[in-house]
């Protein structure tokens, strides 16, 4: 098993995952939808630099156009549908 070098940062909010992915940031792995639970878990490499677009983005400065973060929810929501189900 392949041993990580940095922290995984889990996010339950769609719509900011969407904007960091819109962003250029990179899911490490397909949305997590936990059973039983409306949420999905969005799983981003912790870096200084998401950390100051998290800023950003509840500061509302976030610079991403809407359409982007529209159709980056889409392809979200229908990948957590088809990646499976569970953790």
């Amino acid at each position: 098993m392949e041993k990580k070098d940095f922290v995984v940062e889990e996010i339950v909010d769609l719509n900011l995952a969407a904007y960091l992915i819109a962003s250029g940031f990179q899911l490490l792995r397909p949305p997590l939808s936990i059973p039983n639970k409306r949420y999905r878990i969005f799983q981003f490499q912790k870096t200084p630099e998401l950390e100051q677009a998290c800023v950003k983005y509840f500061n509302r400065r976030a610079p991403v156009d809407a359409l982007t973060i529209c159709e980056t929810i889409r392809s979200l929501l229908a990948a957590s549908k088809s990646k499976g189900e569970g953790r």
